[in-house]
């Protein structure tokens, strides 16, 4: 491990403090309004590997959603993770760099080598996480290969924290919103192969999840946020509507003549 100075994390400022505790919560209401819950395998593997020393959670990129996701897992782990931002969102969205941002300026190398040795300062021992998604952009999960960028190799070599690869897909179950799911890997140690077979990692739980949402009568997984999703045909206007067809039905059959 490269000797770096201490990096405190965001809650040590007023406002990370506040949005640390807050954009969980806010992450959390949001799902439950229009996710049909928020499902994840390997949760407690992840919450030992924490135990131990620093774990750094190299996902594959889907949507918006994976910065919401990321917040409730690190709400179900009882820890305020940290993350990359790209340094023209970072300047968008300032708050970021609050909650747990960590700028990398892609443009230059110096920019980008700073924001890994931020990081690695950063994962300095257990209880410290940070998630980075090596796609670098949002991506179809069915593309193959992933198109992982080295910055996780360069920062795992450099901190030494243990590397999870995580996978993460929507799909649908039963109701009209899709349901998220995320699914941890064992995790990649050494240097040999090392982009290899983090990508195989990563593929192999999108793969499994995949298997998981197609499967008709599907295990059960835990459930981070749970469904509280009404399905349409239970909602308010759809029994309004069954109620007066029902009742037209009636009063016509009344009429018909035999």
């Amino acid at each position: 491990m490269t000797d770096l100075p201490y990096v405190p994390p965001p809650t040590h400022h007023p406002m990370g403090l506040f949005l640390c505790r807050f954009a969980p919560w806010y992450a959390v209401w949001i799902a439950r309004r229009n996710l049909d819950g928020v499902f994840a395998n390997g949760l407690d593997d992840v919450r030992r590997q924490l135990e131990k020393g620093p774990v750094i959670l190299a996902a594959n990129h889907l949507s918006w959603w994976d910065g919401q996701i990321m917040l409730i897992v690190n709400r179900s782990l009882g820890v305020t993770g940290r993350f990359f931002i790209v340094a023209d969102r970072a300047q968008e969205l300032s708050y970021l760099r609050h909650l747990g941002g960590i700028t990398i300026d892609r443009v230059t190398v110096g920019g980008t080598i700073g924001g890994i040795e931020e990081a690695a300062a950063f994962l300095s021992g257990p209880g410290r996480l940070l998630w980075i998604f090596p796609q670098a952009r949002y991506r179809s999960p069915s593309i193959r290969p992933l198109g992982l960028e080295r910055g996780v190799s360069l920062l795992h070599r450099m901190s030494g924290a243990v590397v999870i690869p995580t996978g993460m897909l929507a799909g649908w179950r039963d109701l009209h919103v899709p349901a998220w799911a995320i699914g941890f890997a064992a995790p990649v140690t050494g240097r040999e192969r090392f982009m290899e077979r983090l990508e195989s990692g990563i593929v192999e739980q999108i793969d499994a999840l995949d298997v998981w949402f197609d499967t008709p009568n599907r295990p059960p997984m835990p459930a981070i946020v749970p469904s509280v999703i009404v399905p349409f045909e239970n909602r308010a206007g759809s029994r309004f509507y069954l109620f007066w067809a029902r009742l037209w039905g009636a009063v016509t059959g009344l009429f018909k003549r035999d």
